[in-house]
């Protein structure tokens, strides 16, 4: 009797230690898996970026510059080329609408990427168009021309101006010539402008 209480005894205590025991050991499994997921720190390139925003009217460019440690090299990408497209961060805006210029770091002679900064890039589609970038007015013939402007995507008049009004002058696109010379007439609306070349042939 007293040995089958022995028996019943060691073998409840051997029990009781087991799942005192596996717990902890399914504890610092997952301790262990948990911290090999963690991601790694950032690599610091020190790479910047000298805007985080711009805006251009159509035609314009803006120069962006960036720069990283020793080690590393930099490339330029655009979400969309035809709006603002990028090279060695020269920004070129193509057309009216949105685009994000990208660059992005890397450790010279490797493809990984390490790290990027953006610039959101806006090109607002403003210009003036004529129908005429040059004219030629002969006195002795017929002593104006007439240039028609149109303005888009700008609010407020045309006004026009001649740089020399000895040689000719302007009143609404209509040019009169007055002595023989050069000069350049200008058409804008705010800070968006067109140059017309007058030659006049008194």
């Amino acid at each position: 009797m007293k040995s089958k209480l022995f028996t019943f005894v060691a073998a409840l205590l051997v029990v009781v230690m087991s799942a005192a025991i596996i717990p902890g050991c399914a504890d610092k499994g997952d301790n262990s898996s948990s911290g090999g997921n963690k991601p790694s720190s950032s690599v610091d390139t020190g790479l910047t970026l000298s805007e985080t925003a711009i805006t251009l009217n159509l035609g314009e460019t803006k120069q962006l510059e960036a720069t990283v440690k020793e080690g590393y090299t930099i490339s330029w990408a655009s979400s969309d080329a035809d709006v603002a497209s990028v090279q060695g961060g020269l920004v070129t805006a193509k057309a009216g609408g949105k685009a994000t210029i990208t660059v992005s770091a890397k450790k010279k002679g490797t493809a990984k990427v390490l790290e990027t900064k953006t610039c959101e890039v806006t090109v607002e589609n403003k210009q003036i168009t004529v129908d005429k970038t040059s004219v030629l007015i002969m006195t002795d013939v017929v002593n104006t021309a007439t240039v028609t402007a149109t303005a888009e995507g700008l609010t407020g008049s045309l006004t026009w101006k001649s740089e020399d009004e000895s040689v000719a002058t302007v009143k609404g696109g209509v040019i009169t010539g007055l002595k023989t010379g050069t000069t350049n007439v200008k058409v804008s609306v705010g800070e968006v402008s067109k140059t017309v070349r007058v030659t006049v042939v008194a």
